[in-house]
C-alpha cells in the first residue's frame, strides 16, 4: 500500500480533542484522522451519487435499444434456443438446488 504524508495543521482545541477520542478507541491519531476522513469522503460521495440519480430521473427516458438497432425486422437467426430459454437463473439454480445427502459412517 502506498502511503503519503500531508503536514496538517489543526487547531489546538480540535488537536487536543481528536487525540483525547483516538486514545479512547485505542488506536493512534493518524489511524483516527485517516477513518474520519474515510467516513466524510463516503458521505460526500453518496450524496454526489444521489443528486446523480435525482438528474437522471428527470431526462426524458429514451427507448435505446430501438435507437441502436433501427427500425429493421427480426431476421433469422435471432431467435434465442429453446434450450437456452429454459435454463434457470443463477438465483433460481440456487434455491432448487437440493441439499447434500449426509451419510454417517457405519459402527
Amino acid at each position: 500500500m502506498e502511503k503519503s504524508n500531508f503536514a496538517l495543521r489543526l487547531l489546538p482545541s480540535l488537536f487536543k480533542t481528536a487525540q483525547k477520542v483516538a486514545d479512547r478507541e485505542d488506536c493512534s491519531l493518524n489511524q483516527f484522522i485517516n477513518l474520519a476522513l474515510a467516513e466524510k469522503l463516503a458521505v460526500l460521495e453518496d450524496d454526489y451519487w444521489r443528486e446523480r440519480k435525482k438528474m437522471g430521473a428527470k431526462l426524458p427516458k429514451s427507448d435505446v435499444l430501438n435507437r441502436l438497432a433501427g427500425n429493421e425486422p427480426p431476421q433469422n437467426g435471432d431467435e434465442v434456443k429453446r434450450s437456452l430459454r429454459n435454463k434457470a437463473t443463477p438465483s433460481e439454480a440456487i434455491r432448487n438446488r437440493k441439499a447434500p445427502v449426509r451419510r454417517t459412517a457405519a459402527r
